[in-house]
């Protein structure tokens, strides 16, 4: 059901970072949006590759959130410009599973 969302979707809010540890920002970033996340808990380290791509914003607080997400969502630019940076991300993936099945099969 959250892939369908995400589908429709201009930017998305990833949850349990705060509290109990990030949920999966892979799953959003896929469909080329900006993905809003805090990683207060540390479970993985998706976040330091969306950060680093330029299409996953770290949140730190409420206030924060709410004048990030109003940008965001106020500017159809700035949405398609950080989405476009997660295309980066999967892009150097591509033929990854290839390639390890050719290893251990060879």
């Amino acid at each position: 059901m959250l892939s369908k969302l995400y589908s429709l979707a201009y930017l998305s809010y990833v949850g349990g970072g705060f509290k109990t540890g990030l949920h999966n920002i892979l799953e959003p970033a896929i469909f080329n949006m900006p993905v809003l996340f805090s990683n207060a808990v540390k479970n993985s380290d998706e976040d330091e590759i969306l950060i680093q791509a330029g299409c996953g914003i770290l949140i730190t607080d409420t206030k924060q959130f709410y004048r990030t997400f109003r940008e965001i969502l106020n500017s159809k630019k700035l949405r398609d410009e950080t989405g476009e940076k997660c295309k980066l991300v999967f892009e150097d993936k591509i033929g990854v599973a290839k390639k390890i099945i050719n290893m251990i099969a060879d």
